[in-house]
C-alpha cells in the first residue's frame, strides 16, 4: 500500500492517524513540526502527506507551499488536517494546492475514504 506522511504537533492526532492508516495497509511516518516534516519527507518515498495547518513555529501553509516550490515535493498529494473550518485558511491552502482539506473530527470512515480516493488517483509505480 501506500507510504504516508503525517505532520501533526498533538501527539493524540498522530497516534489516531497512524493507527487508522496502519488498519488500512499502509505504513506511516510522523513527524510533530514542519520542519521535521520537510526533513522527512526528503530522505525517502512519500505518497501522501496529512499536514496540520495550525503549528508552532512553520505553519501548515508555510510548509505546503516549501512543498510545492520544490521539484522533488510538489507531485506529492497533500490533504490539509485542522481544527478550524476557516474560509481564509482553505482558501490560502487550496491556492497552494492541497487535494483535500479534513476538519478534525469528522468521522474516521469519511477520512479514510477520502485518503483512499486521493491514493486510487495516484499512477501506478
Amino acid at each position: 500500500m501506500a507510504c504516508i506522511l503525517c505532520i501533526d504537533d498533538d501527539a493524540t492526532v498522530l497516534m489516531m492517524l497512524e493507527k487508522l492508516l496502519k488498519h488500512a495497509g499502509h505504513s506511516v511516518l510522523k513527524a510533530n513540526t514542519a520542519r521535521k516534516g520537510l526533513r522527512t519527507v526528503a530522505g525517502g518515498k512519500v505518497d501522501l502527506i496529512i499536514l496540520d495547518v495550525m503549528m508552532p513555529g512553520m505553519n501548515g501553509v508555510e510548509m505546503l507551499k516549501k512543498l510545492k516550490d520544490s521539484e522533488l515535493t510538489a507531485s506529492i498529494p497533500v490533504i490539509m488536517f485542522s481544527g478550524c473550518d476557516e474560509d481564509e485558511i482553505k482558501q490560502q491552502a487550496f491556492g497552494e494546492y492541497i487535494e483535500n482539506f479534513i476538519v478534525k473530527g469528522t468521522p474516521l470512515n469519511e477520512i479514510r475514504a477520502r485518503i483512499e480516493k486521493i491514493l486510487a488517483l495516484r499512477p501506478p509505480k
